[in-house]
């Protein structure tokens, strides 16, 4: 089995230092150097994504914040992408706030195992917020129901998603982004009868439950997972540092 481990940040960095420093009992990571969205252009970050996303969000945050969750988002299609073209089994993709609780390695044994194509290990997806305990965990199955959040900070992707996923990409920029790369990641493992049973299960917020409301929700033919307890702890309570 081929596993390819990816950190997404800016070279030179003290955050891309950070995550080395952080993490010193994980090894093998291969740097994928971070698109700075607030270097491009305001006016395509208004094309690119849709009116009411943008409407929302200036609502609460600078357009400078809007133009990182662009740079943010294509971060990871471009780590995905690098994965795919490094034609990897599995991907481990984090970004550079992650702090792992344990080494990740036994986790791609029982994603292979269980035929997991998507397994979030992150803190704001997992179903606890506890440490490991002698480096065992288990796999379960991620469901409205049980959502803590969204989180990007930390995920393992196979090869037969990664492709799903561009495709995901590659469409919803051609018809206008309705939300940043959380929020294709949430609507991927939720069906629309999920949502309209409990519209909030990933947050409480009006905005957010609004947010939602404009995904557009696919049954698609992923199996997806998330690890309980959860094996990365993100560091900046909720703020990407791609996108800071």
């Amino acid at each position: 089995m081929k596993i390819g481990k990816y950190v997404i940040g800016f070279s030179n960095s003290k955050r891309i230092e950070l995550f080395f420093e952080r993490n010193l009992q994980l090894s093998g990571f291969e740097q994928v150097e971070a698109i700075n969205g607030k270097a491009m252009p305001f006016s395509l970050t208004l094309r690119l994504f849709k009116k009411d996303f943008v409407d929302h969000q200036l609502s609460r945050n600078s357009a400078s914040w809007l133009q990182g969750t662009l740079g943010c988002l294509l971060s990871h299609i471009k780590a995905i992408e690098q994965a795919q073209n490094d034609d990897v089994d599995y991907a481990l993709i984090v970004e550079d706030d992650a702090v792992f609780r344990a080494t990740p390695d036994e986790i791609f044994v029982v994603a292979r195992n269980q035929n997991y194509d998507i397994v979030y290990i992150n803190d704001r997806m997992s179903l606890d917020r506890l440490f490991l305990v002698n480096g065992e965990y288990t796999i379960s199955d991620l469901t409205a129901s049980n959502l803590k959040g969204t989180g990007a900070e930390a995920y393992i992707v196979s090869r037969k998603a990664m492709p799903v996923l561009l495709d995901l990409f590659t469409s919803a920029i051609a018809n206008g982004l309705p939300c940043g790369y959380d929020g294709f990641l949430q609507s991927i493992v939720l069906k629309q009868s999920d949502y309209e049973k409990t519209p909030n299960a990933l947050d409480d917020r009006p905005g957010k439950k609004g947010l939602l409301k404009w995904l557009a929700f696919r049954k698609i033919d992923l199996n997806v997972g998330v690890s309980s307890p959860t094996l990365v702890k993100h560091v900046d309570d909720g703020k990407s540092l791609i996108r800071d």
